[in-house]
């Protein structure tokens, strides 16, 4: 993978990154497309069991998925895939994929490129107030859908139901 040219270097530590709360999840963006020329955006995700996304399509980037701690179930099309701590998923665009926290709760990345992926997460989620697991919560779907479509993403189906 190719970084755009003009993207500057820079460090970031554990608890920092712009924290949200998304999907009922705890949510840090890492790496946007400010800082990498819009070639890559890395987001660290911290979620419960059965969080996940609704089955889905990128039309604009590719999505790479990275655990770090626990397990996470990842379908892409009509296979199935079980991560574990150390092991990565990928999502290609325009191929239908989701995923789920399948252990008591999981710490992963999401890896977009190019980016822009980010900026629907800014949009769909709210500002952590702090950093832990939020509170459940039901999605709305039909606002997601709609906030979705707009960076070229369509929901086509729901999360998985894994209880």
């Amino acid at each position: 993978m190719t970084i755009a040219a003009g993207g500057k270097p820079y460090v970031l530590g554990v608890g920092e990154g712009d924290e949200r709360w998304f999907l009922g999840s705890h949510t840090a963006l890492k790496v946007t497309g400010a800082q990498t020329a819009g070639g890559l955006a890395i987001i660290e995700g911290w979620g419960p069991r059965g969080h996940g996304s609704p089955l889905h399509i990128h039309s604009r980037e590719d999505e790479i998925f990275y655990v770090i701690e626990g397990e996470l179930r990842l379908d892409v099309e009509d296979d199935s895939h079980t991560l574990s701590a150390g092991m990565m998923g990928f999502g290609p665009r325009n191929v239908t994929h989701r995923f789920t926290v399948t252990s008591p709760e999981a710490r992963f990345l999401v890896m977009a490129t190019p980016s822009g992926f980010e900026d629907f997460v800014r949009e769909a989620s709210e500002p952590a107030a702090e950093r832990r697991i939020p509170d459940p919560s039901e999605p709305d779907m039909a606002a997601l859908g709609a906030a979705a479509a707009a960076y070229g993403i369509e929901v086509i189906g729901p999360p998985l139901d894994i209880d």
